[in-house]
């Protein structure tokens, strides 16, 4: 995980396979031994390949989901490549659970495999779901300040290449990982296995010390910076926007015709709730994403040095791991709370009607009103043939006319 780049070898190299042991148990500390042990049977036996199971399943249901046409939006496009990356970090860290649950195959290619693509494959997932979502926050920030620069075709394609070279930039700043382990030949008995250790010439180098600073810099602080400035900008702009918004259209309605105000009404809610929805998911998202990153900077913080025999750090290390895997993998669950439409896509695919679209006899839309798939979502504006129907020179306004007569 990322917690582990800056303290050395954690959740990247055992203690017991690095080139730079620690010193042994004695026989008056076996009991902190078998705590150890069973710390890391609890966390990596059973409560990570839970997390994992479900967190697959939950972002393999919201790709069916979004993939449904009630999501064509480009904010719908960022949350598809959010969730494609998270699937990618949940399958990288299976590899890594089995290693540290049951040990490592002492074959060759499991070897190199663990020693120079795990982290990397790992990293380069998990740095794309926040370069993702990065881009998603600058995105929401330009539409609402900045709405007529979007207002051309080529959104969905610069959404796209951002999404792509999200996952580009974090192959290519996690390159470097592959280099933090080797594997060396060991004499087991009469066979002959691979074990990994520690590149202690390359992570004992203080320039390896300045690139794992920069890396989290470049994928840890600015992000949240990020996250942090342009969503207060967001969210207290929205909600200027909200009142305008009512005090105009309480004038705005006295005026109307009784069917069309509450027709237009209707379309407005549809689409205030659905800005509303989006805005209050981004912020979720964020939220979430301090959560579940915070605990790791303070074990930084409190244990700047490894002590494997300290069973409150091992205790809190464990827990980080599994806090910076929910992240990844119960995101899902925030767009069931903070997205109704989410919901309800989500259960028509759960119940195996994914590719009927059954709508609401209650959110009906009126006649001659037809589909306007916005930027960020569906909305809903009226057909020509319906803002016709009240014109002066409509057949229904002539018929009216000859019946009066």
């Amino acid at each position: 995980m990322l917690t582990g780049l800056i303290d050395g070898a954690f959740s990247c190299c055992d203690s017991n396979y690095s080139t730079e042991r620690y010193e042994p148990f004695g026989d008056d500390e076996e009991a902190i031994r078998k705590e150890l042990l069973h710390i890391e049977w609890a966390v990596h036996r059973i409560a990570t390949p839970a997390i994992l199971t479900f967190g697959l399943l939950g972002n393999i249901l919201t790709l069916a989901a979004l993939s449904g046409p009630s999501f064509r939006g480009v904010t719908y496009l960022y949350l598809t490549g959010l969730a494609v990356a998270d699937i990618g970090v949940l399958i990288s860290w299976i590899p890594v659970a089995i290693r540290l649950g049951y040990g490592m195959n002492k074959f060759y290619l499991a070897a190199l495999y663990h020693a120079h693509i795990e982290l990397v494959l790992l990293h380069t997932f998990m740095a794309a779901s926040i370069f993702i979502m990065a881009s998603l926050t600058v995105d929401r920030y330009v539409s609402v300040f900045f709405p007529a620069r979007l207002r051309s075709g080529n959104i969905r394609r610069n959404a796209n290449s951002l999404i792509i070279a999200s996952f580009m930039l974090g192959f290519m700043i996690s390159i470097p990982l592959g280099g933090m382990r080797l594997v060396y030949e060991q004499q087991d008995g009469p066979d002959l296995v691979f074990i990994l250790q520690e590149n202690t010439s390359i992570t004992r180098n203080e320039l390896w010390t300045a690139y794992l600073w920069g890396l989290e810099s470049l994928v840890r602080i600015g992000p949240s910076l990020v996250f942090v400035f342009l969503n207060t900008l967001v969210i207290k702009r929205f909600l200027q926007l909200t009142a305008k918004r009512r005090r105009f259209h309480a004038v705005s309605d006295k005026y109307r015709a009784t069917h069309v105000a509450e027709t237009s009404s209707l379309m407005r809610n549809r689409g205030y709730r659905e800005e509303q929805q989006l805005v209050i998911l981004l912020s979720a998202i964020v939220i979430f994403f301090f959560l579940t990153t915070t605990p790791a900077i303070c074990v930084t913080l409190i244990y700047p040095i490894k002590l494997e025999k300290d069973l409150n750090y091992q205790r809190m290390r464990a827990i980080v791991n599994l806090v910076e895997i929910s992240n990844f993998a119960l995101k899902f669950l925030l767009y069931f709370a903070c997205s109704t439409d989410f919901r309800s896509a989500a259960l028509r695919t759960f119940q195996g009607r994914c590719k009927e679209e059954v709508r609401d006899m209650s959110q009906e839309p009126p006649v001659g009103e037809i589909e306007d798939f916005s930027r960020h979502g569906t909305t809903f504006r009226m057909s020509p043939e319906h803002t016709k129907l009240n014109s002066p020179g409509s057949p229904s306004k002539l018929n009216e006319e000859k019946e009066l007569q």
